[in-house]
Parts: structure tokens; C-alpha cells; sequence
């Protein structure tokens, strides 16, 4: 009983898709693979594109490239007491200002983080600079916040 359905069902099928102008030989039409002399195989002795000589660019190359979009970003980050909000200026091609706009951290524990961090992220040019003791957590957020900006400054 099962094959006469499935017999049924194939029959249907194709002359459903011969009244549909549909070619069913489908395996006809594919292009055979190219021979092995059509593919491009290199030969062992060819170099890698690792070992070509390069010219190594000089760091003047790159100090006349601008690196921001010029204007203030704001960015967050959290902190011991929650959220930690900086606002920070840039110019083309640097660091101009860092302002913490709002933060709920207790000033007895993060007063000097909340204090020096902007200051010395200005001066280093980068948010790369060392967290204060005692108020790691704070300094982590500061941070943070400022990555989270630069990165909506960047120029590309």
C-alpha cells in the first residue's frame, strides 16, 4: 500500500512540474567542476605573502593623522556606588578635557580617584593610567567611561 502512495505521489509530482514548463532534470544543468589543470595551485617554492619584504612605516608617517571626531563624549561605567558618567573633549588628535558629570561613590573612599584620574588621563593622553589605591572599583569606572567615550570619537 505504501509504494502504490508513494508511486502515486511521484507520478503526481512529476507531471505537475511538467505542466509547469519546471525541467526536473535539474542534475543536467550543473556545471561540471573545472579540470585540475584549471586550478590555481602554487608551487611549494613560492613565497607566502608573510615573507615578502615590507618597509616598516615610521612613527612620523602617522603623527599628522587625525585620530577624533573634535567634540565632548559622554560615556559610562560602573562603579562601586553605581553608575559613573564622564564627559570628554577631544580634539583631532587628542585628549582636551575629562569631566566626571555624575557618580554616586562615597568622596571619604573615592574622593582622590574621582579627583586625579580625569587629570592624569588628559596628561597621558590615554585612559591607560593606574587606579588609585583604595578605590580600584571607582578608578575601574572612570576608566570605563572614558574608553566607552573615546571609542564614540574615534575617527574612521
Amino acid at each position: 500500500m505504501k509504494i502504490k502512495i508513494l508511486a502515486l505521489i511521484t507520478i503526481l509530482s512529476l507531471t505537475l512540474l511538467s505542466a509547469c514548463g519546471t525541467d526536473y532534470k535539474v542534475l543536467d544543468t550543473i556545471t561540471p567542476s573545472p579540470d585540475e589543470e584549471e586550478l590555481f595551485i602554487p608551487e611549494e617554492d613560492a613565497p607566502l605573502d608573510s615573507e615578502l619584504p615590507v618597509e616598516d612605516a615610521d612613527e612620523e608617517d602617522f603623527e599628522k593623522l587625525p585620530t577624533y571626531v573634535p567634540g565632548t563624549y559622554r560615556g559610562e561605567g560602573e562603579g562601586y556606588g553605581g553608575t559613573i558618567e564622564v564627559d570628554v573633549t577631544v580634539d583631532e588628535y587628542s585628549i582636551t578635557d575629562v569631566q566626571i558629570v555624575s557618580n554616586k561613590e562615597d568622596p571619604k573612599v573615592a574622593g582622590d580617584a574621582l579627583a586625579s584620574l580625569p587629570k592624569a588621563i588628559v596628561e597621558a593622553q590615554s585612559a591607560d593610567v593606574d587606579a588609585v589605591s583604595g578605590a580600584t572599583l571607582t578608578s575601574d569606572a572612570i576608566v570605563s567611561a572614558v574608553m566607552n567615550a573615546l571609542g564614540l570619537a574615534m575617527f574612521f
